[in-house]
């Protein structure tokens, strides 16, 4: 009759070596990394155990490698450092740029030309002329979140519709004539500076809310209009085909327009330009740390 015990002992005495081979596996792999050493000595199973657990570091490396890219090799050996991201922004004609919290995904660029038909008895196809072109237009959508800080998403919604409103404060706007418009933006991100243009159309969608109904994320439908001809599709030279750039200039204490005119312009009596620019009513009462815009005088005289 088989004694249970025995049996207990044979399965434990069998059992051995194979707890004995995992822990030195363990070790090693604790010691130096997973792999070390299990194909060269031991046996058939535990060599299939090492692959095993091989693959089981193989895959956690994979998913690591998935969360954080892997560093391209450089020229003495370092790891190269991946440029950081430029934002893209929106200047308004007037007033601070709108940064976009996240760069658009695409652009779409359009453009379209008239052309008249002259009719050509007896031709396939009738004689083109050239009419006019038409307004180039950028669309895209952008992307607005605030719930990393919690706040309103409205901040930056609104600020996009602000600049389809009109703008009384702008150079040519007359009250007397009732003459006014929306400002002009152009688009900028790195390298490339859009037209001049107008916002034709925007369209803003919340998508997420805060428990208290606060809305932390949108999507905007932006529809940018070609406002004067210029050749500025995306240039690689910021300095070409951008509309002359207007400078910025903080007052500072006994400072006023005739003397700022006069430094910047070399003409004092240019402070007129000066004033219709920032809609200054008194040119003797500018407080200190008042910001001006600067127009530049050759696009004035194109203008």
């Amino acid at each position: 009759m088989v004694d249970i015990g025995d049996l207990e002992q044979a399965a434990g005495r069998a059992a051995a070596p194979i707890a004995q081979a995992a822990a030195d596996r363990a070790a090693r792999e604790i010691a130096g990394g997973p792999g070390a050493g299990d194909s060269g000595g031991g046996g058939g199973g535990d060599a299939g155990s090492g692959g095993g657990d091989s693959g089981g570091a193989t895959d956690a490396g994979g998913a690591q490698a998935a969360d954080a890219p892997a560093a391209s090799p450089a020229a003495g050996g370092g790891a190269a450092t991946a440029a950081a991201p430029v934002k893209a922004f929106i200047e308004p004609e007037r007033g601070e740029n709108i940064e976009c919290l996240f760069n658009p995904a695409e652009l779409t660029i359009a453009k379209q030309n008239q052309w008249s038909e002259v009719k050509a008895p007896g031709r396939n196809t009738p004689k083109l002329t050239f009419s006019q072109g038409s307004p180039g237009t950028i669309a895209m959508e952008l992307t607005l979140d605030t719930t990393a800080t919690g706040e309103a998403v409205t901040k930056y919604t609104g600020a996009l519709l602000d600049l389809m409103k009109i703008d009384s404060q702008l150079p040519d706007s007359n009250s007397k004539t009732n003459s006014a418009r929306p400002p002009y933006v152009v688009f900028h991100w790195g390298d490339f500076h859009s037209f001049k243009a107008i916002i034709q159309s925007l369209s803003i969608r919340f998508t997420y809310f805060a428990g208290n109904g606060t809305p932390l994320r949108a999507k905007a439908q932006v529809s940018f209009k070609q406002y004067e001809d210029e050749d500025a599709y995306g240039p690689q030279n910021p300095t070409s085909g951008t509309p002359h750039p207007h400078l910025v200039h903080q007052v500072s204490v006994g400072e006023t327009l005739d003397r700022i005119a006069a430094s910047i312009y070399g003409d004092p009596t240019r402070w007129r330009l000066l004033a219709e620019a920032n809609a200054v009513v008194d040119p003797f009462a500018l407080a200190p740390g008042t910001t001006l815009m600067i127009p530049d005088v050759r696009a004035v005289r194109r203008g």
